[in-house]
């Protein structure tokens, strides 16, 4: 839900300028015409102060020895949705994301984890479907393990204990709500 402030809207996400702000410009040469609208400051796409803001969301590369078998796990057993960017090639909705910088002695090296609110609950959803799971640890940071890819890769898969920048426990709160009014 967005809130109103002196210097623009919050959406959770950062600060969202008001439409008194906002610079109208006609064409973006990265994104092209895009209408100043509430809903589209919504998604992260306007012009502040003559700049564009036009980071919109964030795209992972996992490489795969078998990513066909890689793009069914995701697809069949995790559930995530795909869009086809041509020929069969599936590009999948995640979860919320954030990005996090850890020294290391090299650089472009990347490690991707899920998270998730109940870990051994999630485990169990996964071997259900048939996932292979490695061994739960504990960390100062989180319960954490790894989710077996056909491909040969794996995935980390864990539950923070150091506070996260998206919502938690979105299901919980989705299921709890109500479109009928409370009974007196």
């Amino acid at each position: 839900m967005s809130t109103a402030s002196s210097n623009g809207y919050e959406n959770g996400y950062g600060l969202i300028p008001s439409d008194e702000q906002l610079e109208v410009v006609p064409d973006c040469p990265v994104i092209g015409h895009v209408p100043a609208t509430t809903e589209s400051r919504k998604q992260g796409v306007y012009s502040y102060a003559g700049r564009w803001f036009v980071l919109t969301g964030a795209h992972v590369v996992v490489y795969s020895r078998n990513a066909e078998a890689d793009r069914a796990f995701f697809k069949d057993i995790l559930g995530f949705r795909s869009v086809d960017a041509g020929h069969g090639w599936l590009i999948f909705a995640v979860p919320a994301a954030e990005v996090a910088f850890h020294p290391d002695d090299q650089n472009n090296k990347h490690e991707m984890f899920f998270t998730c609110d109940n870990l051994k609950a999630q485990v169990a959803a996964l071997q259900k479907k048939g996932a292979r799971v490695g061994k739960i640890s504990e960390e100062r940071w989180g319960t954490r393990t790894t989710i077996s890819l056909p491909g040969g890769g794996a995935i980390g898969l864990y539950e923070p204990k150091h506070p996260v920048t998206f919502e938690r426990n979105f299901a919980k709160k989705k299921a709890g709500q109500t479109s009928r009014p409370k009974k007196r």
